[in-house]
């Protein structure tokens, strides 16, 4: 491409392999505006489906290859133009050409196509693969549309509806848990009550963003605090309300750094605390101290420098000898306590 042997476009790429490399500069030449905008999960479908179709005979590849495009990717394509395209979604859309592949790798190993195949050789799939045929639903359904076998069937199942596991007196104990337990972590807390008050999945509790927790005050100088689930704000009630406040408080106050003591900025503060503190003590403790008497250790190498911890011998005076009643008297002259020192 940057001799300008190959054009510079989608149906470039698609010609190449689709691999991690290829994969990556495509993806950078579309976030630069070199290539149009694309939808990388639709696109790498097709390669895959090649190499899954590869071991197929040509009729039944044929027929799997037509079902992925008119069907499978076309409704993909249509979920990305309306923004509502997830990964769950290409997950699911490669299961069902899985699922089209499997049964019509059974059918050729019975010699039947799916054309020829009969209602009785679909439950014996079923029975054989132990599985519920909801992947190969959408498949079979197809089928019957197209007119490539309107003989086979499976019956539609609506999606039951969620079963209560919990009793309204359970449900009502859990409530009173998370709003008066403050040993509980205040954003369990929320999620809980999120979704016991108000009906909240938790796949929407955790997307939630601050700027969906609004705070007014009405006529009578009340401070409110309302939550957008979705579209609508809803008012919370008094205790829903005093957790939110506290919760969001306290995360203000983490995320902003601590006011400087008597006045001084927090940058003087950081530059302080990072200081080493070497001063040394300006003169030595007093006789009538508890640690006047502890000898100082002096190492057995010649120190490079005195540390900062010793005082000058002609600036300070010489501490006076120990007196009291256990003292032993003085047999010598007096020496300097620098004498000794190597």
């Amino acid at each position: 491409m940057a001799r300008r042997e190959l054009d510079i476009s989608h149906d470039t790429f698609r010609a190449l392999p689709c691999d991690r490399t290829h994969n990556y500069l495509r993806e950078l030449l579309a976030s630069l505006g070199v290539l149009p905008a694309y939808e990388p999960r639709i696109e790498r479908i097709p390669p895959w489906l090649d190499h899954k179709l590869a071991p197929l005979p040509a009729d039944h590849a044929d027929l799997v290859r037509r079902f992925a495009h008119r069907h499978v990717l076309r409704r993909l394509r249509t979920m990305a133009r309306q923004g509502q395209l997830t990964k769950t979604a290409t997950d699911s859309a490669r299961d069902r050409i899985s699922a089209a592949i499997r049964f019509l790798t059974y059918l050729h190993a019975h010699d039947t196509t799916a054309a020829t195949a009969t209602q009785e050789q679909l439950e014996r799939y079923q029975t054989s693969h132990a599985i519920s045929l909801a992947s190969e639903y959408t498949f079979i359904t197809w089928l019957r549309r197209s007119r490539t076998n309107t003989r086979l069937r499976i019956p539609y199942l609506p999606a039951a509806a969620p079963t209560v596991s919990i009793s309204d007196e359970q449900r009502w104990q859990h409530v009173e848990r998370l709003l008066h337990d403050h040993t509980l972590r205040s954003y369990t807390r929320l999620g809980g009550l999120f979704t016991l008050l108000f009906a909240q999945p938790l796949s929407r509790i955790v997307a939630m963003r601050t700027s969906q927790i609004t705070t007014a005050t009405d006529n009578h100088a009340d401070s409110r605090v309302d939550v957008t689930f979705n579209t609508l704000p809803i008012q919370m009630p008094t205790p829903v309300d005093q957790i939110i406040e506290t919760t969001y408080s306290s995360e203000a106050k983490a995320s902003t750094p601590p006011a400087a003591a008597n006045g001084s900025s927090p940058a003087a503060n950081q530059d302080n605390t990072s200081r080493p503190r070497t001063s040394a003590p300006n003169s030595l403790p007093s006789a009538s101290s508890p640690t006047s008497h502890a000898k100082p250790h002096f190492s057995s190498s010649p120190a490079r420098c005195p540390p900062q911890s010793w005082p000058n011998s002609s600036a300070s005076p010489t501490p006076p000898p120990p007196t009291g009643p256990n003292s032993p008297p003085a047999t010598g002259p007096a020496t300097s306590p620098t004498a000794g020192r190597p």
